[in-house]
């Protein structure tokens, strides 16, 4: 927050229900996405380092951070802050959650899933001076099967500042999920991946010095081959086939239905049979998907398209993508190849050979992530046996069986399972490390949550007392995560309003 006349102007503007909602996730330990908004403090800091970052991107430099503290000092409340931040400054945005079982980072394709799940754009469907922020699902495609579209659940907030008279639209809670992010099934219009992507392709092809250029010009090179043709084909009108001819043998993949959601779900990364994907970009007329392979043997497939996916959102008006990892510290938690994988691709992302145009990773690593970091043994090897057949010239299998039976064939050989000393490797990596309050911040702190509580549930305390009372408690609990310090600020403001309400009671009985 730039100043107290911010907080008030937001404060006021933003509905009841949504300050109670942020009250119950405080009280619950949790973070709120309007909570990030009003209470963020030391914002100057991480303004600073984001900032330097942005100007990285401009200059074509590479740009990566590391929010780095420990467990409940606010690194998701970080993430948030920054990914707000980012929709202001018009860039595309996704925010993941790594877990060693469900979103591991070694595993490229469940990381691109997740990414492309979560992808988030300044909205463009209610007209505001301050963009709504919605989250984007390129499976609920205006053109997807019925079936197939589903309801946004998002943790991006809504930026409810000085909305135009579409607004009004929003306040009904209607037509927003139980986390307050817009409800894209109720609208239609430029809401889903899909369809600001074809937004995008028409306005860039009716631009005079684009009327001879194609779809495809506005792809990045770089785009893999497979991502290429899909997003070729969602920009394409299906080809038009006589009902006649409908049911000859040459037609029997044309099913013109099935297309939008076969496009979405192989852009989202879900396995479709190379078959039916083949059939979709046919009949959507791409004319170069033959050219190559459209199976995804290699999972560096899906780094390559993360990257190039940047400079796509650039060519689409956007400034770029920043993308979100909070909880990275459970890397440490995998088993060492599994480690030596991630850190591999944590390494292309802090020390790439070439910048990424457009591209920010942020990432949120706890102390012991760093620690371990600096105790992993990075000499350690493996042994290999490889066969020697060469010399065999055996065709008969087996006989060559037989004879690798009876004869020691095999060598032995060490690997090593690091590629190099990541510890050292990273020194001089983008590292915003997170700082405990001061005693003014926490009274600032303090004086907002007083006023949030009073507005939310509609009374009026003693805000100098209730700060005095609220900071002596919090000095016994020095030692505490600042979110539990946040639950019990919340819970003692809640006991001085019961005790208000019921003082009130006994004196009108």
């Amino acid at each position: 927050m730039k100043n107290n006349q911010d907080f008030e102007k937001i404060l006021k503007d933003t509905p009841n229900f949504k300050l109670r909602r942020a009250m119950e996730r405080l009280r619950e330990g949790l973070f709120d996405p309007i909570g990030v908004r009003l209470l963020t403090t030391g914002d100057m800091d991480i303004n600073q380092h984001f900032e330097t970052q942005i100007k990285n991107l401009e200059k074509g430099k590479n740009a990566h951070l590391c929010v780095c503290g420990a467990y409940g000092q606010g690194k998701s409340h970080t993430l948030n802050y920054i990914q707000q931040r980012a929709l202001e400054e018009n860039y595309a945005v996704s925010y993941i959650n790594l877990d060693p079982r469900e979103v591991p980072f070694h595993n490229l394709k469940q990381v691109y899933h997740s990414l492309m799940e979560n992808l988030a754009f300044p909205c463009e469907t209610v007209e505001s001076s301050n963009p709504v922020k919605i989250n984007i699902n390129p499976l609920n495609s205006s053109d997807a099967l019925t079936n197939n579209s589903s309801t946004l659940n998002s943790s991006n907030a809504l930026n409810n500042s000085n909305l135009s008279n579409s607004n009004s639209l929003l306040k009904n809670s209607n037509l927003l999920n139980n986390n307050g992010t817009l409800n894209i099934s109720m609208f239609n219009g430029s809401s889903t991946f899909v369809d600001i992507w074809k937004k995008k392709v028409r306005q860039w092809l009716s631009l005079s010095e684009n009327r001879d250029k194609s779809v495809l010009d506005m792809i990045p090179e770089t785009t893999p081959h497979r991502f290429k043709s899909i997003l070729a084909a969602m920009a394409l009108q299906t080809e038009a086939i006589p009902n006649d001819k409908r049911n000859l043998k040459k037609h029997v993949g044309f099913k013109p239905r099935e297309f939008p959601w076969i496009l979405n779900s192989a852009f989202m990364g879900k396995e479709i049979p190379v078959i039916q994907l083949r059939n979709a970009l046919r009949y959507r007329k791409v004319s170069f998907y033959n050219e190559e392979s459209l199976s995804c043997k290699d999972d560096r497939i899906y780094l390559e398209s993360i990257q190039a996916y940047a400079a796509l959102f650039q060519n689409m008006g956007y400034k770029g993508w920043i993308v979100l990892f909070d909880e990275a510290e459970s890397i440490m938690l995998t088993r060492i190849n599994q480690r030596a994988k991630s850190y591999s691709l944590l390494h292309e992302l802090f020390c790439p050979d070439r910048p990424i145009k457009g591209f920010c990773p942020v990432f949120a690593f706890t102390h012991d992530f760093f620690t371990h970091l600096k105790n992993e043994d990075f000499e350690r090897t493996r042994i290999i046996k490889k066969q020697k057949t060469d010399s065999l010239k055996i065709t008969n299998t087996s006989q060559k069986k037989e004879i690798l039976e009876k004869t020691d064939m095999s060598e032995e050989k060490e690997n090593p399972f690091f590629e190099r000393n990541y510890s050292k490797a990273w020194h001089d990596i983008n590292i915003y490390r997170l700082r405990n309050l001061t005693s003014n911040e926490w009274h600032l702190l303090i004086r907002k949550l007083i006023q949030i509580h009073a507005l939310a549930y509609r009374w009026e305390p003693d805000v100098d007392a209730m700060d005095k009372i609220i900071f002596s408690r919090l000095l016994k609990q020095s030692e505490a995560e600042s979110r539990m310090k946040l639950k019990l600020i919340v819970n003692l403001l809640d006991l001085e309003q019961q005790q208000m309400v019921i003082s009130t009671h006994l004196q009108h009985a």
